[in-house]
């Protein structure tokens, strides 16, 4: 459960920090306002990576889920095999 709860707080903190990163970005610096390719600029794009971001923070958490999953599974027939 440990495990579990680090990897969810970093996570957390990791995904706000980044979410919360564009409107301070955009409203105390101007390289995001920087035009990248006709009407994008930085802005954009930084604010269509928080999609994949957290697609990325999802798929890395279903991975960690699922090695605790099968930890656990681990721990539960240790403890069968040494109950019987």
């Amino acid at each position: 459960m440990q495990k579990k709860k680090r990897f969810s707080i970093l996570a957390t903190i990791f995904f706000c920090l980044y979410y919360f990163a564009l409107p301070v970005f955009t409203g105390y610096f101007n390289f995001l306002n920087t035009k990248i390719f006709g009407s994008m600029n930085g802005a954009y794009l930084f604010a269509l990576s928080q999609f994949f971001v957290a697609w990325i923070l999802a798929i890395l958490y279903v991975r960690h889920a699922n090695k605790l999953d099968r930890d656990i599974q681990k721990l539960i027939d240790q403890q069968r095999r040494e109950a019987s």
